[in-house]
């Protein structure tokens, strides 16, 4: 695999990180408030 390659699938795996863990953060507040 090309360098660039390697580069755009590790940003792309940190964008999916970060969805996931705003997703997590707000799952947890709603728990809270409910």
């Amino acid at each position: 695999m090309r360098f660039v390659e390697l580069k755009a699938l590790f940003f792309a795996l940190q964008l999916v990180l970060s969805i996931i863990s705003e997703a997590a953060e707000a799952s947890v507040v709603i728990i809270n408030f409910a």
